[in-house]
């Protein structure tokens, strides 16, 4: 604001200092000074009075400068009593009278120009000072054939104004209001020359398989994407609803005649298992998707490998001592718990009928049970009357009441599942050798070394029917179909008999209606399809056998699995409830898991 000169302060505006005789109303100190405070006081108030005199004096200047229209505006917008609005109304009337009987035509100028006028007659109101334009053309889109306007006829002015109105606007959007440029282009081209060729020969397995030929080292880009989407289509076919519409969706009249419709008004496709898809006998599509349990392999053979009967869990337990469950998605298949068994080599595992508890057995006195949902581990020590030294085998009712166990002379002990206790004990002739329940729990099949089969009813605990086993020798497993329409059975010698359900409970020595001598070594493992469409079954001591058969035609799949799929020593077996999963345990601790995909996935 200002320079100190000697005890004198000078500011830029030009004010004068304070006045000197004002200070000599301030109480003096002792000493006859002022304090450092009111002395600041003083200047302050000074400086204050000095600045409003300056402001005063530039209003007056300001107020000289004002011709007489910005004074009456000032007073009529801030107040003041200079000019009234009927003196402003007759300064400025004439000149808006004249521009608005210029623009207009007919009697609406006639009127707006005397409305305007300052002649007119005055009511103070000040209405005469504003003019609502009523006469601009109204801006219509073309194209809605008339609907939206309130006027019947066209106005031919209104007309062109629209055409002009268009051709402005197509020609701010460059003269083409349909014309885009491309916001990008893709470098990919026709050839994809700006991309390095796809090296597939020292790739991975799965770049190696979209080879033509060996010799075959490097595609383009453009190649490798139509080999990848052929691959695509063979992995997963198009459906045939998708390649057969249904003329209903076409033709409306149809419609009450439709198979849509017929889907729509019942739910008989969803559950009866008979209009569902059916397997084609000449080949069956699988492919290999992720291990099952490939978060977690075991360390020993796998010996159990079972799906949960109503969700996507896979069960698994081997020599290692350990339970581990997994949930099967066929893409990274995690891991969700393991539990360790520390003083039982496991032989057997399987899901209770409602997968809420696990059974484990092996070469033991006593077996354990453990509650998937509380968690807990709960050890039976033995079964009471009992006194075998192993409970290794035993298999589950798929109603949910018993377990089996198979005991030594021919005994098979059944026990409750819900209090694990002895029920009955069922004797057959020569030694247990394996069992299978019916899919309704009602019946228990068991077969003996001597290759005889016994039905069991489970509500009288009596045989009700036996059977020989044609040309059997030492037959090691029984499978029963889960529509109970084939009963297989499988030998030492590799043969696997299969029945026809009807024809074995009618006789002590039927036929069987196919005899399946594809493998050489003895039989292991049987599992039918849960739609009992397909019958599996494998031997455990040679590498890579297994087979897959078509059972409504009884012949074997020839396409798969073929002498390179990498099985190993197939262990056990399990088909998922939805019949889309097939899972292999082998005895390097992994369980392969395959994909059909003629069905759904679990």
């Amino acid at each position: 604001m200002g320079k100190r000169q000697g005890d004198k302060r000078t500011f830029s505006a030009n004010v004068a200092a304070p006045n000197p005789s004002a200070l000599g109303k301030i109480k003096k100190t002792k000493k006859g000074r002022l304090s450092a405070v009111e002395a600041a006081k003083v200047k302050a108030q000074a400086l204050d009075k000095d600045i409003s005199q300056m402001r005063e004096r530039m209003r007056v200047i300001a107020d000289r400068n004002k011709d007489d229209e910005e004074a009456d505006l000032e007073a009529l917008v801030f107040g003041g009593a200079r000019t009234s609005i009927a003196g402003l109304a007759q300064r400025f009337g004439a000149a808006a009278a004249s521009a608005s009987a210029t623009a207009s035509t007919g009697s609406s100028g006639t009127e707006d120009a005397d409305a305007m006028d300052g002649t007119a007659e005055d009511d103070g109101d000040g209405e005469e000072l504003f003019v609502i334009d009523r006469r601009a053309p109204k801006l219509t889109v073309s194209g809605n054939d008339g609907e939206g306007t309130d006027d019947d006829d066209e106005d031919p002015d209104r007309i062109g104004h629209d055409d002009e109105a268009a051709a402005a606007l197509s020609a701010g959007r460059g003269g083409n209001a349909h014309s885009e440029e491309s916001l990008w282009t893709d470098a990919f081209g026709d050839d994809g020359a700006e991309f390095a060729a796809v090296d597939i020969a020292n790739g991975s397995s799965r770049l190696r398989k979209l080879r033509e030929h060996e010799d075959e080292k490097t595609i383009s880009p453009r190649e490798f994407e139509e080999r990848l989407r052929k691959t695509f289509v063979k992995l997963h076919p198009t459906p045939t609803w998708a390649l057969n519409p249904d003329p209903a969706l076409v033709d409306p009249d149809s419609w009450a005649h439709s198979s849509v419709a017929t889907v729509l008004r019942s739910a008989k496709s969803m559950i009866d298992r008979s209009m569902r898809r059916r397997l084609p006998h000449e080949t069956i599509e699988m492919f290999r998707v992720k291990d099952a349990n490939q978060a977690s392999p075991s360390a020993a053979v796998i010996q159990s490998c079972k799906f949960h009967p109503s969700a996507p869990v896979l069960l698994t337990a081997g020599y290692d001592r350990t339970l581990r469950l997994f949930h099967v998605d066929g893409k990274v298949n995690p891991k969700i718990q393991s539990v360790y068994i520390k003083d039982m080599p496991i032989h057997s595992a399987d899901f209770t009928a409602d997968g809420r508890q696990i059974v484990a057995c092996g070469r033991r006195k006593f077996f354990y049970v453990y509650d998937v949902e509380g968690a807990t581990v709960e050890r039976v020590n033995g079964i009471r009357g009992r006194d075998e030294k192993s409970f290794e085998q035993h298999t589950s009712s798929p109603c949910g009441k018993f377990l089996a166990f198979t005991g030594r002379d021919g005994y098979i002990i059944l026990v409750s599942r819900i209090s694990k206790q002895w029920i009955a004990n069922l004797r057959m002739n020569g030694t247990v050798r394996a069992l299978d329940f019916s899919k309704d729990g009602r019946w228990l099949f068991s077969v003996g070394g001597d290759g005889e089969v016994y039905q069991w009813d489970l509500a009288t605990r009596q045989c009700v029917h036996k059977f020989y086993d044609e040309g059997a020798v030492k037959v090691n497993t029984i499978a029963v179909s889960p529509d109970n329409s084939y009963i297989a059975t499988g030998s030492s010698a590799g043969i696997v008999n299969v029945y026809s359900s009807s024809s074995a409970l009618s006789s002590d020595r039927p036929t069987p209606s196919r005899a399946l001598m594809n493998l050489t070594t003895s039989i292991s493992t049987l599992a039918f399809h849960p739609s009992s469409q397909a019958l599996l079954f494998a031997s455990r001591t040679k590498k890579d056998s297994m087979k897959i058969a078509h059972c409504p035609s009884l012949t074997v799949f020839q396409n798969w699995p073929t002498a390179n799929t990498p099985l190993g020593y197939v262990n056990t077996v399990d088909w998922s409830p939805g019949g889309g999963y097939l899972a292999t345990g082998n005895d390097k601790g992994k369980v392969l898991l395959y994909r059909a995909t003629a069905f759904d996935s679990c």
